[in-house]
């Protein structure tokens, strides 16, 4: 079985314009994944803004997903609920909602700001694909990685803004990308498929590292030159070889430890 997903690089705060949407729609995507904080309103100081377009965002994500004839992973918009604001990742399917997901780890600033973190991690299926969901600073924790594989995650999709760090190298970005996203497909042994947001958010800079890596390591990455660069990208995931290496993977470990016993 091969997916065919798409990673929208693209410039917080706006839309998908037409020019972009025909350029997604012709690809014939299975999977269209946005980044964190998509539909930000642009010089936003707070989430209140945010949060009074739930409805409205609600709506155009369904379009969207509707017109393009795909499965879109829409980034993350605010969701109230009660007294409390969390940010959730919604998941229509060609204008059906059928999944969301609350972040379940906010950062710090996230938190100060009013994010209440999620209860429950998700996996649910597409047309006999196992699909999970984890948002940004989730993928810091192990446990939600170990969570996919014990879900039986095929594709972990990963909306994503990305801080632009001062000073930053090639070789500490590297070692990001290995202690984080090839490690997490390790652990998870499923697809990750990370997709960043580009400009900024409460004032600060955004860098597009988007990226796709499976438990064998990197397999494609925004190059450093185009961090800063609009992308919509789309690649084949094949899926049986994916579950032929997990088979694999667990008959050499069962055999070790039979070894090792």
């Amino acid at each position: 079985m091969l997916i065919n997903v798409i990673l929208c690089q693209l410039q917080v705060g706006g839309e998908i314009s037409l020019a972009e949407k025909i350029h997604i729609f012709k690809r014939k995507p299975d999977f269209v994944c946005l980044p964190e904080y998509f539909l930000i309103p642009p010089g936003s100081r707070d989430y209140s803004e945010y949060a009074s377009r739930y409805d409205h965002n609600l709506k155009l994500l369904s379009r969207w997903s509707d017109e393009l004839d795909t499965t879109l992973i829409g980034g993350t918009i605010m969701e109230k609920s009660n007294s409390s604001m969390y940010n959730t990742c919604f998941v229509f399917q060609k204008g059906q909602k059928i999944a969301s997901y609350r972040k379940r780890y906010p950062t710090e600033k996230e938190r100060q700001r009013g994010i209440t973190p999620g209860k429950r991690h998700i996996v649910f299926e597409v047309d006999g694909l196992r699909v999970g969901i984890l948002i940004c600073a989730d993928v810091l924790h192990e446990e939600a990685f170990r969570k996919m594989r014990k879900m039986n995650a095929d594709v972990i999709f990963i909306p994503t803004v990305s801080p632009l760090l001062a000073n930053d190298t090639l070789q500490a970005k590297a070692r990001r990308d290995h202690d984080i996203f090839i490690r997490g497909a390790e652990i998870s042994r499923a697809y990750v498929v990370k997709t960043c947001g580009l400009g900024t958010i409460f004032g600060k800079a955004q860098n597009g590292r988007s990226l796709v890596a499976g438990p064998w390591g990197i397999i494609w990455q925004i190059a450093p030159e185009s961090e800063q660069n609009p992308r919509i990208q789309s690649l084949l995931l094949d899926i049986d070889e994916l579950r032929e290496f997990r088979k694999t993977a667990m008959i050499r470990e069962v055999i070790g430890q039979i070894k090792s016993d």
